[in-house]
């Protein structure tokens, strides 16, 4: 006798069976969330430079449309005993603290180029800020710094060590649920 799928598990198993039959054709990604993207647009995984220890952000450049996923490591462990310093910042922890306030508003770091990544660049893991208001110096967009990641660089003809781009968030990956909704921005 046969049952039906429900169009959730139906949506899956299409899904599945396209990721299985790799990039060659048609096939998308689905991420947690149920946005599906294309191939190539998949966020970094472990081993990859660009990928980030507590969460993967994919930002759109509404301008363009140009996507880009942005890391976002684990705060390290505090040296311990005498001149060990306080416990470092976790970065995760304020992205989500600004973006549930939504006061999220610019997000970047370090950027480092990397040919074989979508946009010829991807901010450094470990060096991301998260801000609700940034100078007017270091605001870019994800186009600009992909037409001449080097100049972004650090010791590139733009003089800066980071940069920022707008928030504009279309998915949040991560292993622990968010304290609240991601809603597409552009």
């Amino acid at each position: 006798m046969r049952k039906l799928l429900g169009a959730g598990a139906l949506a899956l198993l299409v899904a599945a069976a396209a990721l299985a039959g790799g990039c060659g054709g048609d096939c998308r990604v689905l991420l947690s969330g149920g946005l599906v993207l294309g191939c190539g647009d998949e966020p970094p995984g472990p081993g990859d430079p660009a990928y980030g220890t507590a969460a993967e952000i994919l930002l759109e450049d509404c301008g363009s449309g140009a996507l880009l996923w942005v890391g976002i490591d684990f705060a390290p462990t505090p040296t311990p005993g005498p001149g060990g310093g306080g416990t470092p910042p976790n970065v995760f922890d304020e992205f989500e603290e600004l973006l549930c306030a939504g006061e999220l508003e610019w997000i970047g770091g370090t950027v480092v180029v990397a040919n074989d990544h979508p946009q010829g660049f991807f901010f450094a893991p470990s060096d991301i800020v998260v801000l609700s208001s940034a100078p007017e110096e270091l605001r870019t967009t994800i186009s600009a710094i992909a037409r001449d990641p080097g100049f972004f660089a650090p010791g590139g003809e733009g003089g800066r060590e980071r940069w920022v781009v707008p928030a504009t968030l279309l998915a949040v990956e991560t292993s622990e649920p968010l304290a609240c909704a991601v809603t597409p921005a552009c």
